[in-house]
């Protein structure tokens, strides 16, 4: 399965998740610089594939960044 599908399949819940469960459930490891860039462009292609994903960064731990999907648009396959 491609890590932008694995994304979709924890977003699909439509509940919020952090930057760093997305890293650590899609890339299967720690979050680092790396995932978060990488993450980051998987967002951008569930976006381009229609999907409305909103973001909001964390209040007190600057570089987390918390990610949910508010509709679906297509079906995830």
């Amino acid at each position: 399965m491609s890590q932008t599908k694995d994304l979709l399949n924890v977003l699909k819940d439509g509940v919020w998740h952090s930057s760093y469960e997305l890293a650590e459930r899609v890339y299967h490891g720690k979050p680092g610089q790396v995932m978060s860039c990488n993450l980051t462009g998987r967002i951008s292609d569930c976006r381009k594939l229609g999907h409305t994903v909103i973001s909001k960064r964390d209040g007190l731990e600057r570089a987390k960044w918390w990610y949910r999907l508010v509709e679906q648009q297509k079906e995830i396959a």
